[in-house]
């Protein structure tokens, strides 16, 4: 747990979590233990204190993540740790990541293979059970290639175990290069949004203004944001029962849009950016000043409002100018919720619905080949 909390600190200050002690002063808790009766911390609302708050308001918004961690201190073949990932693998609401990291591989392994039936039952919400394979995955490989001998209809055990982990032959090549194809693919996308935001308002009022390249983020911390974001492709189209098309309705962009910002929310924050605190959220939005103004033209072409007009840019670009500033310092404006984005940086949710609506094609491109 210190580890995590050690290299994830901005994360788990975002997140609840929980540590439940199974066991004490080295005895087993009995059958009638309840390990779920253990309370959960979750500093953004239990601390009436914490920066993120004003005088009203908590100011990040609500869902701001959608991950919560929970440590057990126990043996896994404890009753009372049993019952509990029973109850876990059986809630609607919940989708479920199991990771078991002992230091020898034989013994995750077989810690994994027992689990209880649950966890691998058709309709379980358990996603994954990723099992610590050190020394390579040759084991695994072989449940792989026979798991349609050895599953039936109503469990699939093989079907959600994965191997991690290993110190040696630890990539497929051939998908690291796809991954990398949509990694640039989401990239490309990104810069062409970007370089089109006010373009064509900064053209009406003749603006030579563009982003200092001294300030922003590192170009490793982009490199990894774009592989993050291309990993997460196939959960998104699974997620809406993608089946080869060429185009989301606007519902379905509209949902994935939301999605995608707290994945991006997760992903920041893993990479060590941390959100504005009240104070400095609040300052820097009444840099951007109103919405963005209609430009009136007449016929001559003139703008008639160019003084409204150019007032309005020039708050944008302190604005835009302040936020690359702040990235510098690992800290992003648009680590909030969703709802919250549209008061704090309305601009930025254009970015969520252009990647999602151009993940069809994304795959058609890269992946449809290698997957059939």
């Amino acid at each position: 747990m210190n580890f995590f909390q050690g290299h994830y600190r901005e994360l788990f200050s975002m997140s609840r979590w929980r540590y439940i002690e199974a066991q004490q002063d080295n005895k087993f808790y009995d059958e009638e233990c309840d390990v779920d009766k253990t309370p959960w911390i979750d500093s953004r609302v239990d601390e009436m204190n914490s920066p993120y708050r004003d005088s009203e308001r908590y100011t990040l918004g609500e869902k701001l993540v959608d991950v919560e961690w929970q440590f057990i201190k126990g043996d896994l073949e404890m009753p009372s740790v049993q019952r509990f990932i029973r109850a876990e693998s059986k809630k609607n609401n919940n989708r479920l990541t199991i990771a078991i990291c002992f230091p020898k591989d034989n013994a995750s392994l077989a810690a994994s293979l027992y689990l209880p039936d649950e966890v691998y039952e058709v309709g379980s919400n358990v996603q994954r059970v990723l099992v610590y394979q050190p020394f390579g995955d040759a084991m695994m490989e072989s449940f792989e290639k026979d798991k349609k001998k050895l599953e039936m209809k109503s469990y699939k055990l093989f079907s959600k175990l994965r191997a991690f982990g290993m110190i040696d032959c630890c990539y497929d090549l051939k998908f690291q290069n796809t991954l990398h194809d949509i990694s640039d693919k989401i990239g490309a996308k990104y810069d062409k949004v970007s370089m089109r935001m006010r373009s064509s308002l900064r053209r009406k009022v003749n603006s030579k203004w563009s982003k200092p390249e001294t300030v922003g983020k590192t170009f490793a911390a982009k490199q990894w944001s774009n592989l993050y974001n291309g990993q997460h492709m196939w959960t998104k189209l699974r997620s809406v029962g993608f089946a080869g098309d060429n185009n989301f309705d606007k519902d379905t962009i509209d949902m994935l849009s939301k999605v995608e910002h707290i994945r991006w929310n997760v992903e920041q924050l893993l990479l060590g950016f941390a959100p504005l605190n009240a104070s400095e959220q609040i300052g820097l939005v009444k840099k951007h000043g109103d919405k963005e103004p209609d430009v009136k033209i007449d016929d001559e072409g003139k703008v008639l409002n160019f003084e409204e007009v150019s007032k309005w840019l020039q708050s944008w670009e302190e604005f835009d100018t302040m936020r690359e500033v702040l990235k510098s310092n690992m800290s992003h404006v648009n680590i909030c919720s969703y709802d919250r984005l549209q008061e704090v940086d309305s601009d930025a949710m254009i970015y969520d619905r252009e990647l999602v609506r151009i993940l069809p094609e994304i795959y058609n491109d890269t992946c449809a080949e290698r997957e059939n």
